[in-house]
């Protein structure tokens, strides 16, 4: 298990309000997102289907990015959501991408559903569609070799400032990369 910083963080009501689009989100992700659903159909198979799922719904957001004015040569970082059910594949996983530079952290997505969060920020990514594709398999990928679910992406417009790292009201583990260092 990594070595992480448990941190306490308290969110306002934009982030209250993220907090139950994420949890809505975990729900249609149970559907339709990345990660090992059905174990009576042919794992390959079947992650091929959610990268497919993810790269249509990545293009449909990358749309409605182009109508706010984000370009494919602007760069952003991507907020990312990933389920799983226990703690240490939530743990693995956030330690994974922590090693690719990314912000993140894990904990319990809620009290009642068992599942645990894992979320953070990306470091800069140009928003490309062919980038953002190919980004998003990946994560569908990482997913999968993790037991995991990728839940998506979102990121910020030039009117919304950028990324807010408080996550949400949740006691999260928050990973950092110099501690992946020192294990």
């Amino acid at each position: 298990m990594s070595k992480c910083a448990e941190q306490d963080i308290k969110g306002s009501k934009v982030v209250k309000f993220i907090r139950q689009v994420v949890l809505t989100m975990g729900f249609f992700s149970a559907l339709f997102g990345c990660g090992k659903q059905d174990e009576a159909s042919d794992p390959q198979v079947q992650l091929n289907e959610t990268i497919q799922q993810q790269a249509s719904g990545a293009r449909e957001v990358l749309a409605q990015l182009r109508q706010a004015g984000v370009t494919d040569q602007m760069e952003r970082k991507l907020e990312y959501f990933f389920y799983t059910n226990t703690e240490t594949n939530a743990s693995d996983l956030a330690a994974a991408l922590a090693g690719k530079g990314y912000a993140g952290a894990y904990g319990p997505a809620d009290e009642q559903s068992g599942l645990f969060l894992v979320t953070g920020w990306t470091t800069d990514i140009l928003m490309s569609d062919s980038v953002v594709i190919d980004w998003s398999a990946e994560m569908c990928r990482l997913a999968f070799d993790h037991d995991c679910q990728f839940d998506g992406w979102g990121t910020y417009t030039e009117e919304s400032g950028g990324p807010e790292l408080p996550w949400s009201e949740m006691t999260l583990k928050e990973v950092k990369r110099d501690e992946l260092n020192e294990q």
